[in-house]
């Protein structure tokens, strides 16, 4: 019956030394079994724990040597006992995992890179809201500034037509002044000449009164 378990099966006396095993046991150990200890039959890495397996069930995980490849195994030591309740020998049943092993680390490995995969994701998510945010800053600034520089613009054709306003109240008042000072200039020789005749005028009413008196 034990011989139609496909994993190895290992039947041991109370000195952990092997009297019976199956089959896949004897295929896997690829040496003369008998007498012999797990140690030396299967190289199993736990095997200093099976001692505990003489007062209770002792299982675990390790590694072994089937036909000179390691693998990892399931170990699963039970004491087999007496009507009395003395252990007499040990069961040993060792399964290979190495696949259902390899699977879980592929499992984790995949998911430990989605999750890298999801940290550089949200890394880059965070990094691209920092940049939208200084971008639409940026936009803000130069509205504010475009907004401002058209207002000062604004002022400054206030300013142009202001200037040419005065300007041209200038040159009128400077075309009123060249008409004043021509006026004032006609005025002034029109006084010149009254005045030189006020003084021919003069000068000949002095000779009448020298005359006048000559003849006194």
């Amino acid at each position: 019956m034990l011989d139609n378990i496909p994993s190895p099966v290992m039947i041991m006396n109370g000195e952990l030394r092997a009297i019976y095993m199956n089959r896949a046991g004897a295929q896997a150990a690829g040496m003369d079994w008998r007498n012999r200890t797990v140690a030396d039959l299967f190289h199993l890495s736990a095997a200093e724990k099976l001692d505990e397996a003489r007062t209770r069930q002792v299982s675990g995980e390790a590694e072994a040597s089937f036909g000179g490849s390691t693998v990892e195994v399931q170990y699963n030591c039970i004491p087999l006992t007496d009507s009395a309740g003395k252990t007499r020998s040990l069961l040993l049943l060792l399964t290979d995992i190495t696949a259902v092993k390899s699977a879980q680390r592929t499992m984790t490995e995949v998911a430990q890179g989605a999750f890298d995969i999801a940290h550089r994701v949200a890394t880059a998510s965070e990094e691209l809201s920092a940049q939208v945010e200084q971008v639409s800053i940026g936009t803000t600034r130069q509205h504010e500034l475009v907004s401002s520089t058209a207002a000062a613009m604004e002022q400054m054709n206030s300013s142009i037509l202001e200037v040419a306003r005065n300007s041209e109240q200038a040159n009128e008042q400077a075309g009123m002044t060249r008409d004043n000072a021509s006026q004032g200039a006609g005025l002034v020789s029109q006084v010149t000449e009254a005045m030189s005749n006020v003084n021919s005028t003069t000068g000949e009413l002095r000779l009448s009164m020298e005359e006048l008196g000559t003849k006194v």
